[in-house]
Formats: C-alpha cells, structure tokens, sequence
C-alpha cells in the first residue's frame, strides 16, 4: 500500500530532526535546502515538455538538457555530501540522494519521449 503524504511528511521531519542533531549534516543540509526546490522546477518542466503540453522547439530542447545537466549536478553533490555524513544520519542522507537519483533518472526517461531529441554525447550518464 503506498504512503499517504502525511507519512511521507511525517518522515521527512523526522530526518530534518537528525540533521538539526548532527552538525556532521549541515553541508548536505544547507545545500539540499539550498537546491530542492531548483530540482523541483527542473523536473517539473521536463515532465511538462515530455507530456506535451509544450511546442517542442530547439529553444526547449536546449533548456531541458540544461535543466538535465542541473539536476544531474545536484544528484551528484548530494550524493558525495551523503557520504561524508556522521553515522546518525547517514542513512537519511543516503535516502534523500537516492530519491533525487530516481527522479534524475525518470526525467532522463522522459527526455527520450520528446520529438526531436537526441542524447548528448559529451556526457552520456547525464542522457
């Protein structure tokens, strides 16, 4: 049975409680802090544009390979920070990067759905 939103909420205040208890945290914390809501809006316009709800254009095949490339950036650094972290938190910091991880790769999925995109060679992980 899937988690109601209150439980996912409820989990993630109780890993915020670790950080604020571990100061090991505080640079995967801020930067987290810093770049969620960024990784948002990227995965958002990926979605959008791969949904359709938008004229595929070179302009916005530019964009979302930007956009790909950010949130690629993030993962990565969240990632690393994750490792670095004391033993308390360790395993909610490895939560949280995993997660950016999938969606990084649901919109790289989703990057394949949209007319007239091709992968960037220069970086093949990323696409």
């Amino acid at each position: 049975m899937p988690k109601s939103q209150d439980e996912i909420d409820a989990e993630l205040n109780d890993d915020m409680a670790v950080f604020n208890r571990d100061p090991d945290t505080w640079p995967f914390r801020e930067y987290w802090q810093t770049h969620d809501q960024r990784f948002v809006e990227l995965i958002a316009l990926i979605d959008h544009v791969a949904a359709g709800k938008t004229v595929v254009s070179s302009e916005i095949i530019v964009q979302c390979r930007e956009a790909m490339l950010q949130i690629n950036q993030i993962t990565h650094v969240l990632t690393e920070l994750s490792k670095g972290i004391g033993q308390t938190s360790l395993v909610s910091a490895m939560n949280i990067a995993y997660t950016y991880d999938v969606r990084a790769g649901e919109a790289r999925a989703k990057l394949q759905t949209i007319e007239g995109w091709q992968p960037d060679a220069r970086n093949s992980r990323s696409f």
